[in-house]
């Protein structure tokens, strides 16, 4: 097994931790019976170096582990587990009794899933990026000399590694067991979670493109070419895009009354991947660049408070904010929030994001001189139908989901959420058929306009 990739939290190297514990340097475990304890004693190890805390001496200091699917898993493009390590450590204090609580993500080893895991190197390039360039980010923030530190809505990542045939694991801490929730999927976001969210994004673009403006896109590519690689380039990704959207039309065309949408429908869905890409390509020129999680939907945050963490970042690329922004509003509302509070939405992430920005160090209006609030919600509009595209895609999966543990056990809250997401799809096909999108492409093919956004800080925020 050739393995190209090995990191722990900080992006330090792991080869030596592995050669230190006994183990061969290219172990990946692929399924849960692989985990065995003189892994995890490296894994915690790693863990507990970073925390600068007393170490585990050998794998007998592992008194039990146990492991169990993860409840919100589908197990279509990985599977992810909950794993509980009771060990005891020698510390300060004595022997100690200690509990960890991980999640494990590893890529699928059978099933339709594997050609893509395989082909668009999933793993891979959520290896990469949470430990490539989240570190870089959260050092950027722990360089403020004052004030409150800029939350970053990323996990932190304990360990990660793949290898050539597109094996791979990912772990992290189980935020779950720290008190984290997945929203409710069928009704959409409750207007304090959105903002939230709306929020964390901000944030997030705003520290990335601190980042690349200081360091420089092309010097950071060299790093991280994938971020420069587009999720949607892949065929076996467009290929399964095109067999959702082709289920998704089929819905459509169920609906009374909704034969005009149908025909507009599959004359977009020929086009979908192309017009995605397009709308989520790094572009020549000066616009505005960030790093982008590219698929922010409901289905990856977990929700405490008023703390919002993303997961799954295999979509993540370097391109435009807004089509991230997009596809959270699009992906996470229903109609009638999106209506009555979509500007107000986009006035919290310029406060957010300027704010942000100004602790990092910098003036948004100098720094990018032709960043306004217009250019926001011009480049929000331009992103818009591509960002439709994807959460078509994006719903139906979700209501194949919906439908298939709707038949395992009919109950009335799994009928309501398959009923709640089923109109929330129908509403998203009558808003882009009824022409309110202002940058609506003609001919439905996107434009290559290049997008400078400007965002100068406002005085108040409008939450």
């Amino acid at each position: 097994m050739g393995v190209v990739g090995r990191r722990g939290s900080g992006g330090t190297t792991l080869t030596s931790l592995l050669q230190s514990s006994g183990m061969e340097t290219d172990f990946i475990p692929t399924t849960p019976e692989f985990i065995t304890k003189d892994w995890l004693v490296m894994v915690i190890n790693q863990y507990r170096r970073l925390h600068q805390q007393s170490l585990l001496r050998s794998p007998e200091d592992i008194k039990d582990m146990a492991c169990t699917p993860h409840p919100q898993a589908r197990g279509i493009l990985s599977n992810s587990y909950q794993v509980t390590v009771h060990f005891t450590c020698i510390t300060s204090m004595g022997a100690e009794k200690l509990q960890y609580n991980f999640y494990f993500k590893m890529a699928v080893q059978e099933g339709p899933g594997r050609a893509e895991a395989v082909e668009a190197a999933l793993l891979d390039r959520e290896v990469e990026t949470l430990l490539g360039l989240v570190p870089k980010l959260k050092r950027l923030v722990g360089e403020q000399e004052e004030g409150e530190q800029v939350e970053l809505a990323v996990a932190d990542i304990i360990y990660g590694s793949y290898s050539t045939e597109g094996d791979g694991v990912v772990v992290a801490r189980d935020l779950l067991a720290e008190g984290y929730t997945h929203p409710t999927v069928g009704p959409g976001l409750p207007l304090p979670t959105l903002v939230a969210g709306v929020e964390a994004l901000a944030r997030l673009h705003a520290t990335s493109a601190v980042l690349l403006e200081r360091e420089g896109v092309e010097q950071v590519l060299e790093q991280l070419p994938h971020l420069d690689q587009g999720y949607y380039d892949h065929g076996v990704v467009r290929d399964r895009m095109a067999e959702l959207l082709k289920d998704f039309c089929g819905l459509v065309r169920r609906v009374p009354g909704y034969h005009t949408q149908y025909q507009r429908m599959e004359g977009w869905r020929a086009r979908a991947a192309n017009i995605i890409t397009s709308t989520r390509r790094r572009r020549a020129g000066p616009p505005l660049v960030c790093l982008t999680h590219g698929n922010p939907s409901m289905d990856n945050i977990l929700v405490r408070e008023k703390s919002v963490v993303l997961t799954d970042w295999k979509g993540a690329v370097l391109g435009s904010p807004m089509s991230d922004l997009a596809m959270f509003l699009l992906s996470s509302t229903d109609l009638a929030t999106r209506t009555d509070h979509l500007y107000q939405l986009l006035d919290t992430y310029n406060f957010a994001f300027c704010r942000a920005v100004q602790r990092l160090g910098l003036e948004p209006a100098a720094t990018w001189p032709a960043f306004s609030p217009a250019a926001l919600r011009t480049e929000f509009d331009r992103c818009l139908f591509g960002a439709f595209l994807q959460v078509a895609a994006h719903l139906m999966e979700q209501l194949q989901a919906l439908e298939a543990a709707f038949r395992r056990q009919p109950t009335e809250e799994a009928g309501l959420a398959l009923r709640q997401v089923g109109r929330r799809a129908v509403e998203l096909v009558e808003e882009a058929c009824g022409g309110a999108w202002k940058a609506m492409p003609k001919g439905c093919v996107e434009s290559e306009a290049s997008i400078t956004l400007i965002l100068p800080p406002p005085k108040n925020s409008i939450f």
